[in-house]
């Protein structure tokens, strides 16, 4: 560490410690920096969510994108697999939680809104098992709102403001100057902005002035604050308000921060009064930089009633900067957030590529390479859905902040000095970051793991000789997994990260060592929910509006949404049971057709159907359950035999596995032919062509099916509202266009997508992503589609 007084200013360089200390022998340094270490050495997960929209209807279908940064890589958490979606009323009451499947740091799901839903604010809260390990709340949260046409009106009293003050550094000091943050909200949490704000004394006389900002918060200077009773006086809808301010105490520093002035370096001054110096002077005091487990220490002495000290702003972390004052015995005697701005240049653009009868195709074209992005497009004049919490706001601000807020995009939207100079309003407005001193000389125990995937347990109700000579075989096609399991002395299994889908069905066998057939089988099973939610409460800052009821019509249309409507697929069509249904698909009508009957429904295994028809089975016995197929004809002497194209439902097989133990009740129809050349690399010769049905019995005594009653939710294609017209004002204010939660553009600068063609002349696009290498985008563009 090199610190330097040059002309009674100190200049602070700052050298950074992660993890390893590269110290003085100075104690208080490095009880400090371990402190720092210690308590964020447990990995920490942070959640964003992009909606397709964020204001809806009851009834409809909200959809979204999941992101989970590493905090101390600052990268996409490749450890997270097992995501809990909580959905929660305007009070903070749990309504319903959902289990989501992570994959490298993304997910994506929908979630359908009960129709009954009354009007207001709802949440979403993001969490892992893991989030429960730490004091502060880790888990994301994320506003939207639902509009019932149905509900009764009621018209809102918003004079009701509420009015807080928060000095510099969370001191305010008699004798010196202070800088005081104040935020106007009003009853709905909504900001208040104020042009005419004054400062008074006791005698009434202004001795300041102050604005406030589009997010309600402004700040005003004291000079020379002494023991007099301050308040501040504005006009708001014609009426003059006024709010006392809390009294000046006699001792204390101020941390005082001028972060906005200089794109090269910030100021900081370190300020007290008479009483103060005579208690800090020929005192180590000691300056800290901190984001995350990254700090540096400073030590300094009080010699004056202002000691100004100089930090680099390229030698201060990206994003958030926690400033502290420790003293000698490790207590904290102020704190001041900053933000150093990022080095952010992605950019990205739009352009028509292709229109066809009812789509247009779009490129994107931007200079974030692997990157992973989440679209969504809407009307051009829908102002009620624009991102309202972006993926700067949860990823640079949200994580470090004790208070959220809305509308962060606006810092990070083509940044400027205004911009930040508003940014830093924000922070002087916080009375404390999320990470608290005091809570960080406890550092967390990982009493809470990670979630690989589910559990199931079970155990078998029938008695085994030589348990070890057998398994319990755990198979799905469509889950596309084959999983075996030891019995052990207490006629127990287990199956361990299993990614499993809720309401779908797992076939349970007994089977014997290097035996083809599978064996009776009586058991019970569960899935194990190890997590039992998330530990901390929901704390929301109510709304306080006075209402009463009135016949209040919205300012406001929203879309017709037809529900009349039958799907095709949705519709439950009688048919002869023993009837070919699948003949007239393309590339089954030259095959030979079977239907399977009911007598056939008895423990008949599809492998002896397939080999009855005239392909060649083997199976491995060194492998224990590989399966090969071949066929009978062969092109070449010295080539490899030829296997057959093989499908289930329309989806190729290329591990055949899954056919071992599988019985003929499982199929409806199977299509094959022993001699169809396929042209390809992949030396196919033969096609069997299988297909399932919901008709299909299911035989208990051998195969024995596993209702999975809790699981991971399954990923639904967006499927859009039905709206009976996009020419009207309800779908320009909340109609959807098209969401597409997944575009990869890999190592390239363009990735294409489709977009329904609504009679749109212009539309918006939402853009939010994350790459490989931690950095992020998030943006609304418009594209003219005319």
């Amino acid at each position: 560490m090199r610190f330097y007084i040059q002309k009674e200013i100190y200049i602070f360089t700052v050298v950074f410690f992660l993890g390893q200390m590269v110290l003085t022998s100075q104690t208080t340094e490095e009880k400090i920096i371990k402190i720092t270490t210690d308590y964020f050495e447990l990995t920490r997960e942070n959640f964003h969510l992009q909606f397709n929209k964020t204001t809806y209807l009851a009834g409809e279908t909200t959809w979204f994108k999941g992101f989970v940064l590493d905090k101390k890589t600052n990268l996409p958490s490749a450890e997270t697999t097992n995501v809990y979606l909580d959905f929660l009323n305007a009070e903070g009451n749990k309504m319903e939680t959902n289990l989501l499947y992570a994959e490298n740091g993304f997910f994506e799901g929908n979630f359908e809104l009960n129709e009954k839903l009354q009007s207001g604010i709802y949440y979403f809260r993001v969490y892992t098992n893991f989030s429960n390990n730490f004091t502060e709340n880790e888990a994301g949260i994320f506003k939207i709102e639902i509009i019932n046409p149905l509900d009764e009106k009621f018209e809102t009293d918003e004079n009701n403001l509420e009015i807080t003050f928060q000095p510099e550094s969370n001191v305010f000091l008699e004798g010196v100057k202070n800088t005081i943050g104040i935020s106007i909200l009003n009853c709905k949490k909504e900001s208040v902005t104020i042009g005419d704000g004054k400062v008074l004394n006791e005698k009434g006389e202004e001795i300041s002035s102050f604005q406030t900002n589009i997010f309600g918060f402004g700040k005003f200077e004291i000079i020379n604050a002494t023991s007099d009773q301050y308040k501040v006086s504005f006009t708001y809808k014609n009426e003059i308000l006024e709010k006392i301010l809390p009294k000046a105490k006699q001792n204390g520093l101020v941390l005082s921060v001028n972060n906005f002035s200089n794109d090269a370096q910030t100021y900081v001054n370190v300020i007290g009064n008479d009483v103060s110096i005579k208690k800090f002077r020929s005192k180590n005091l000691y300056l800290t930089i901190n984001q995350n487990d990254k700090i540096s220490v400073a030590k300094f002495e009080i010699k004056s009633k202002e000691n100004p000290i100089i930090v680099l702003k390229d030698n201060m972390f990206q994003g958030i900067n926690i400033l502290r004052i420790i003293d000698e015995n490790l207590n904290q005697i102020c704190e001041r957030i900053v933000f150093n701005p990022i080095e952010n240049q992605d950019e990205i653009s739009f352009e028509i590529v292709k229109k066809d009868k009812d789509s247009i195709q779009i490129k994107g074209i931007t200079n974030l390479k692997n990157g992973n992005f989440g679209i969504s497009v809407l009307p051009q004049n829908n102002q009620k859905n624009e991102i309202r919490t972006s993926i700067f706001q949860s990823f640079l601000l949200d994580i470090y902040l004790s208070d959220n807020f809305l509308n962060g995009n606006y810092f990070f939207d083509s940044p400027s000095k205004r911009k930040y100079f508003d940014l830093d309003i924000l922070l002087l407005n916080q009375k404390t970051s999320k990470y608290e001193w005091e809570n960080m000389k406890n550092p967390p125990k990982k009493l809470f793991d990670f979630e690989y995937g589910l559990t199931i347990t079970g155990k078998l109700n029938m008695d085994l000789k030589n348990k070890s000579d057998y398994q319990v075989r755990l198979f799905s096609f469509f889950a596309q997994m084959t999983e075996f399991a030891n019995i052990n002395e207490n006629n127990s299994f287990k199956f361990v990260n299993l990614i499993i889908k809720k309401g779908g069905f797992l076939n349970l066998t007994l089977t014997k060592s290097y035996e083809q057939e599978a064996l009776g089988l009586k058991y019970y099973a569960k899935v194990v929910q190890s997590s039992k939610g998330f530990e901390k409460p929901f704390l929301i800052k109510q709304n306080y509006c006075k209402t009463k009821k009135k016949a209040v019509e919205p300012n406001f249309s929203v879309p017709k949404i037809s529900k009349n409507v039958i799907y095709l697929d949705d519709v439950n069509l009688k048919q002869d049971l023993y009837k070919l249904k699948r003949k007239t698909l393309v590339g089954n009508s030259n095959l030979y057709g079977h239907k399977i009957d009911s007598t056939e429904m008895n423990n008949h295994l599809v492998l002896d159907y397939i080999r009855r028809v005239g392909f060649q089975v083997v199976l491995n016995n060194m492998n224990g359950d590989a399966v090969q197929i071949f066929s009978r004809l062969n092109t070449s002497i010295t080539g490899p035999k030829p296997v057959p194209l093989i499908e289930i439902d329309g989806q190729q097989m290329f591990n055949f596995n899954e056919l071992n133990g599988m019985t003929m009740d499982e199929l409806d129809e199977i299509y094959t032919s022993t001699t169809a050349m396929i042209p390809s690399m992949s030396n196919h010769i033969g096609i069997i062509k299988m297909y399932r049905s919901k008709f299909a019995s299911r035989i208990k005594a051998r195969i024995a099916p596993f209702s999975v009653n809790y699981g991971f939710e399954a990923y639904k294609p967006f499927k859009n509202s039905l709206y009976t017209s996009t020419d009207d004002e309800g779908f320009k204010n909340f109609g959807v266009i098209n969401w597409i939660p997944k575009i990869n553009n890999e190592n390239n600068v363009f990735f294409y997508f489709k977009i329904p063609d609504m009679n749109q002349k212009t539309v918006k696009i939402l853009i939010e992503g994350m790459s490989k290498s931690g950095e992020f985008i998030s943006t609304v563009k418009e594209i003219q589609l005319e």
